[in-house]
């Protein structure tokens, strides 16, 4: 770990850092190195980028809603096919077919969700450093192959985490959580990811930990209003992750490069 540590001087993942960051061109890739960052840094950067800059992150999350919905719309529909209600399934051969038909619309969905993903993820990047939005970033599925063979293999290891009493799971998520950001970020590669995801994380899991107990409360204060609130609050959530991958490569975001 570096002993460089723009975040903190303590380990207490709730203490205000102060930053000594120097800015940057716009463009220009940032050397990132291991860093300890704090809750309240996340926390704190978050709300005031989000106030700040609220259209493009708002915005953005709306069209990443918009395009998830309709690439999932052809395996609900297949989906709703199989009913037995609608009497459309008259025997075996034909529930097999509609799960098959499922199966397939279900695969593109997940491909377009994590194409949609990279690019969104890339345009929150771009908000978080400061550079002028360029709503076609959110299109573009930035190193989308390694995104997507990065992004399998991390969600079937915390599946099967999740699957032996949950607490690895968790551990693993707070220990890996940064590869698919790493890869969206083209610092690494799918197999390099993860080696590197654990070494960034190494002294923050906690906060980690805490970060995401923060962002399901996050999501709860959403539901309760009506669900209205989530429309709001997911936003938030996905910048937060965002700006939490910067403090822990040490990468500037535009707040920090003006002070």
């Amino acid at each position: 770990m570096s002993n460089d540590n723009p975040f903190s001087s303590s380990s207490n993942p709730f203490e205000t850092p102060a930053s000594n960051f120097s800015p940057h061109a716009p463009g220009e890739a940032v050397p990132i190195s291991p860093q300890i960052f704090t809750l309240d840094y996340v926390v704190q950067t978050t709300k005031e980028i989000y106030m700040e800059r609220f259209a493009p992150v708002f915005f953005s999350t709306l069209i990443f809603w918009g395009v998830s919905f309709v690439g999932g719309l052809p395996a609900q529909f297949a989906q709703g096919l199989m009913n037995p209600e609608l009497g459309i399934v008259k025997d075996e051969a034909g529930l097999l077919l509609m799960a098959a038909l499922w199966f397939f619309f279900y695969i593109i969905s997940l491909v377009i969700n994590v194409w949609i993903l990279a690019g969104h993820t890339k345009f929150l990047m771009q908000v978080v450093r400061g550079e002028t939005e360029n709503y076609g970033v959110i299109f573009s599925g930035p190193n989308f192959l390694s995104l997507l063979g990065t992004s399998l293999l991390y969600y079937l290891m915390l599946g099967f985490g999740m699957v032996f009493f949950i607490l690895p799971g968790i551990f693993l998520f707070t220990a890996l959580w940064p590869c698919i950001y790493l890869v969206i970020d083209d610092r690494t590669n799918t197999l390099g990811s993860f080696g590197t995801a654990w070494e960034y994380t190494e002294g923050n899991r906690l906060t980690v930990f805490l970060l995401a107990l923060v962002m399901i409360l996050v999501s709860l204060c959403g539901l309760l209003l009506c669900c209205i609130g989530v429309i709001f609050a997911f936003p938030a959530i996905l910048l937060g992750y965002v700006v939490a991958y910067f403090a822990i490569t040490g990468q500037p975001t535009f707040l920090d490069a003006r002070k």
